[in-house]
């Protein structure tokens, strides 16, 4: 057996002892209740998560070693691709959240929650390096094979680049609404919430479609999306909104000047976004 179909094989497998751990942690956290029990069982699942994607992010990297494997990744979307494209795209939406973290603050929609230098600096760093790259290979993954390979590729065929990806994130809003409706994002304001998460999962989206097309993989678009998550709660520790809604990151504000801004770049980008 050559060693790319080794690495192959396990990084296939690796999916299939992910769910098999996800599964397990489901039933003695949620059915089981062991963490109220038997304490130790978080630290040890979190652990377990850690060396997990640690070793999925290992295997994906050996997939790169070559580049006839590379060639072969790339014609499903899973080679790693250039960097530039992580620092550019990850980079643009954590300067993003940042400066919006700021308005906040100066515009009385957030206050300072005083965290300590030494909290700020491993946060950040975990929330913008270690995090995206330890979970790359697990959480937002799946969810952005899905969105931005498999189902992107169907609409952009059928109605091109930008109704498709327009339609994809009404679609993707949708999807997320049983866990926006039950108070995740915008807590408090139930279909309100959900037509601005709509709103957000498109202009998200559009950037993190953006990222799939110039970068022709789906692991620039995995990683911003972990920048999101990871970085957009991080921003919390600088500057902490008053209201969900109201606010210069992901609130009404923020998605304003998002979408202004992602207008632009789908102007000075017109090629990449031409219909297919």
């Amino acid at each position: 057996m050559g060693l790319y179909r080794f690495i192959t094989i396990w990084f296939i497998n690796y999916y299939l002892l992910l769910t098999a751990e996800m599964l397990i942690s489901f039933i003695a956290i949620t059915v089981l209740g062991l963490h109220t029990t038997r304490p130790i069982i978080l630290p040890i699942i979190g652990s377990v998560t850690a060396l997990t994607g640690l070793t999925g992010t290992i295997l994906l990297f050996a997939l790169n070693l070559k580049p006839n494997w590379r060639t072969d990744l790339a014609k499903a979307k899973l080679s790693l691709g250039n960097i530039r494209h992580y620092i550019v795209y990850g980079g643009f939406l954590a300067l993003f959240l940042t400066i919006g973290a700021i308005l906040d603050q100066y515009t009385g929609l957030g206050y300072n929650p005083n965290t300590d230098l030494t909290t700020l600096i491993t946060g950040a760093f975990n929330a913008l390096i270690l995090s995206p790259f330890l979970g790359l290979t697990t959480g937002v993954f799946g969810e952005e094979y899905g969105w931005r390979i498999y189902l992107q590729d169907l609409l952009v065929e059928r109605y091109g680049k930008r109704y498709g990806v327009g339609l994809l994130g009404i679609i993707g809003g949708l999807w997320h609404a049983p866990v926006v409706l039950a108070g995740w994002t915008y807590p408090g304001y139930g279909f309100a919430g959900l037509l601005v998460f709509i709103v957000f999962a498109t202009i998200v989206g559009t950037l993190l479609s953006h990222a799939t097309f110039a970068s022709g993989t789906v692991w620039v678009a995995a990683f911003v999306h972990a920048i999101n998550n990871g970085y957009g709660n991080f921003t919390l520790n600088l500057v902490t909104f008053y209201d969900p809604l109201y606010n210069f990151r992901l609130g009404i504000y923020g998605l304003s000047i998002l979408a202004v801004l992602m207008f632009g770049i789908i102007l000075t980008e017109k090629k990449l976004w031409a219909s297919t």
